[in-house]
């Protein structure tokens, strides 16, 4: 919002909200594209921010009409994950099975499921005991908007619950 306000100051314009138009804010993304070379998911976060203050101004009356409506964001590329190698998860493995640390069975554990099942860190984060289904091999994951899931376990973790379950 700062960097909107000092657009509208720098530029001449007056910052009373009833003042801010659609045609403002399409100048000030131009200049943020073309004059100070601002990535597309800073402009995204940037529309995305003063949509949600416009929304609040109107919510509380503090503006007649809605000068966000119709300014839509730009698309953004979606970055794709980045994986560890084979040989990097192998060295990772390594070092834990040597851990002796009061935690070194629960980071094995959890370790070993992220790379095993994909599970979002969310998700390894909220696991329970009672969503590990040991005769079954399985797990039951609660993803985004409460969605369901069963996952199997790999063999190479089956063996970390049931380790980690004799030293508690």
């Amino acid at each position: 919002m700062r960097c909107f306000e000092n657009f509208l100051i720098q530029h001449g314009y007056s910052v009373q909200l009833n003042d801010i138009t659609k045609t403002l804010v399409r100048r000030f993304i131009q200049h943020q594209i073309t004059k100070e070379n601002v990535k597309p998911r800073t402009i995204y976060r940037r529309i995305s921010c003063l949509k949600s203050f416009s929304k609040y101004c109107v919510k509380e009356n503090l503006i007649d009409n809605d000068f966000m409506i119709g300014i839509d964001t730009p698309k953004t590329d979606s970055k794709l994950p980045t994986y560890m190698s084979l040989l990097e998860l192998q060295k990772l493995f390594r070092f834990l099975e040597q851990d002796n640390s009061r935690m070194a069975m629960r980071n094995h554990l959890l370790f070993k499921l992220l790379a095993t099942t994909g599970m979002r860190r969310s998700e390894i984060v909220e696991i329970t005991w009672e969503q590990i289904d040991l005769s079954n091999n399985t797990i039951r994951i609660y993803g985004k908007g409460k969605k369901e899931r069963l996952l199997p376990l790999h063999p190479m973790v089956v063996p970390c619950p049931r380790d980690w379950c004799t030293t508690l």
